[in-house]
């Protein structure tokens, strides 16, 4: 998502069981965006090694997101990028 450097992140994660954790990452940016933009995605706990690499590249980002999150909407081909075999 395209940003200012007056856009302010905000993420708050919920336990909602056990087992599973809600994730909600709110952008605010003045500059981009006429109102905050809010994402939400549910992380299911894991025994896997952790896929993440905390790199502040856009391509690695947007990676994390297609590779631990389901992609809501079907007509978003960008994920296959990443999945070429799929």
């Amino acid at each position: 998502m395209a940003r200012s450097h007056m856009a302010k992140f905000t993420e708050r994660y919920r336990m909602k069981d056990k087992e599973n954790m809600e994730l909600a990452i709110t952008v605010e940016d003045p500059l981009f965006l006429t109102k905050p933009f809010t994402f939400v995605g549910n992380l299911k706990k894991t025994n896997d090694k952790q896929i993440g690499t905390w790199d502040c590249d856009a391509a690695v980002a947007a990676k994390e997101l297609y590779d631990t999150l389901k992609n809501r909407y079907p007509d978003d081909k960008a994920g296959e990028q990443y999945f070429p075999e799929k």
